[in-house]
């Protein structure tokens, strides 16, 4: 007889666990709806009639089983819907199995009683256990009035509850117990399958991410083994093989067998190995190929709880960003060069000039020494305008700002077109004596040029006037204060007939 019930109390630990395993790859949850709780009842009703398999013949009519802790089971699971169901289910296959009889008759609608009054218990405020005592002791106790009123003997009554009341209270703790084990693990598995789940659709979506990216990405580990490279870092570095393929292979071996790409190899590896060494993340270091790209590197070190891990290199193409960086500056130096020379003549302009004589001019205040300026204007320009048109003037001009750029001496001396037909020539660290000469070279060659004038009351050619002053720098002047007075000594020149070099009170043709 007690292995007969040690056999149900097993088949319903057994019952259990295989519930877990059915439900391995999904949530075991109380159920909620009328539908899940007439499923959980039937499946319990099931087990039952399973137990009901294995049960012992107190007589030719009575069974002796624990079918009514599947009936406990299925109110603590499922509430009073799956205890009925289970209830009647298990009626029904005992009528159906043992036959109806009158000890059949008793006992299904005890088995129902059951079901009822256990799912009443299931709708108390009372706590798990306490309630799955609870039911255990009203459903023995209905179970025991059945086999009463069933059998009749008090001695056979009196010896069977003396083995069923002890294993259905001690196996409906057990698989109360083995039950909340079921449902934690069930929940645990659960939860790391989906953390799983998550975690492989993080790293597809980051794979993903990472290959789709503009940079060449490589993570390697503190022992210099590849643990990832992307697409882009293949095809920038022209390795016809799948990243993974590169994956555990040695980073040292394989930047040495790729150093023939590097303009610099052997500035590359060295210094690549010194970041290393650092282990300082490092920004924004460019290195070129030897096929001309240029490319951008990133360094990051990897730490983890404090301690290095690995390293981390980002490499960008900025080919086309620094060609056209390099276009830019290009195409700055020749504004800044258009906005420095007049477009007529080729010689600097007035603002240039302004630079230049406040460059010079600080230059010769500190060494103390002379700057001279020269102030040339072609006599009667207007007229010969007038005479032979503008588009001979230009020539005219252009002709002039030639004859005066070559007559300068020193790469110092600096020429410029002061504005309409005036000019202008800065000549730092000479004297006046040494101006004087210049500025005379300056009229004679130009009035060499033999460029016909005419209308000019001063000559048949065309020819200039200019003046010269002389000064050595000082704190109490301004660089204005030289321009100006070359400025009159140019209408000195004027003034004494044109065709003219005046220096301070030195006029002459000569």
């Amino acid at each position: 007889m007690l292995k007969d019930i040690i056999t149900n109390a097993s088949l319903m630990v057994s019952f259990i666990f295989t519930i877990g395993l059915f439900y391995n790859r999904r949530k075991i949850d109380y159920p909620r709806t009328f539908r899940e709780r007439a499923c959980w009842g039937l499946m319990y009703a099931f087990f039952g009639c399973l137990l009901m398999l294995f049960s012992i013949r107190a007589t030719d009519t009575v069974i002796v089983d624990l079918r009514q802790l599947a009936i406990v089971m299925a109110a603590m699971h499922g509430g009073w819907v799956a205890a009925v169901i289970s209830a009647s289910g298990i009626l029904l296959f005992r009528m159906f199995y043992f036959g109806v009889t009158d000890a059949a008759i008793v006992a299904g609608g005890f088995t129902v009683l059951i079901g009822v009054v256990c799912g009443l218990l299931s709708l108390t405020s009372l706590g798990p256990f306490r309630k799955l005592n609870l039911m255990n002791v009203v459903a023995a106790a209905i179970a025991t009035t059945a086999m009463w009123i069933n059998i009749g003997d008090a001695e056979i009554v009196r010896r069977f509850a003396l083995y069923i009341w002890p294993t259905q209270l001690a196996a409906g703790a057990a698989v109360y117990c083995i039950a909340r084990f079921v449902i934690t693990a069930n929940v645990t598995h659960n939860r790391l399958m989906r953390n799983e789940r998550e975690l492989s659709e993080t790293a597809t979506m980051l794979h993903i991410l990472m290959d789709n990216i503009p940079s060449g990405i490589m993570v390697e580990s503190e022992q210099r083994k590849i643990i990832y490279v992307n697409r882009e870092f293949t095809r920038m570095f022209g390795i016809d093989v799948e990243p993974d393929k590169l994956i555990g292979s040695d980073c040292s071996g394989w930047l040495s067998s790729q150093k023939h790409i590097y303009a610099e190899p052997e500035q590359f590896i060295s210094r690549t190995e010194q970041m290393i060494n650092d282990k300082t993340p490092v920004k924004i270091e460019i290195f070129e190929l030897s096929d001309g790209r240029i490319f951008q590197r990133d360094y990051i070190p990897i730490v983890m709880d404090g301690e290095y891990a690995g390293h981390m290199w980002e490499y960008t193409d900025i080919t086309d960003a620094k060609l056209a960086e390099k276009r830019l500056q290009e195409a700055n130096t020749v504004l800044k060069r258009l906005s420095e020379v007049d477009g007529l003549t080729g010689l600097a302009n007035r603002r240039s000039l302004d630079a230049e004589l406040q460059f010079e001019w600080e230059t010769c205040r500190r060494r103390r020494q002379p700057l001279s300026v020269l102030m040339l204007d072609v006599d009667h320009f207007k007229l010969y305008n007038d005479t032979y048109g503008h588009l001979k003037g230009d020539e005219c001009l252009r002709k002039i700002a030639e004859t005066l750029e070559a007559c300068l001496n020193q790469p110092e001396d600096f020429a410029a077109r002061y504005g309409g037909e005036e000019f202008a020539a800065l000549l730092p660290f000479t004297a006046r004596e040494d101006a004087v000469k210049i500025a005379r070279r300056i009229r004679k060659r130009i009035e060499a040029l033999r460029i016909p004038h005419e209308s000019s009351p001063t000559s048949n050619v065309v020819t200039v006037s200019i003046g010269v002053y002389t000064v050595v720098p000082r704190d109490d002047l301004e660089p204005l204060h030289v321009m100006n007075r070359a400025d009159s000594a140019l209408y000195a020149a004027k003034y004494e007939g044109r065709n003219t070099v005046y220096a301070s009170d030195v006029a002459t043709r000569k």
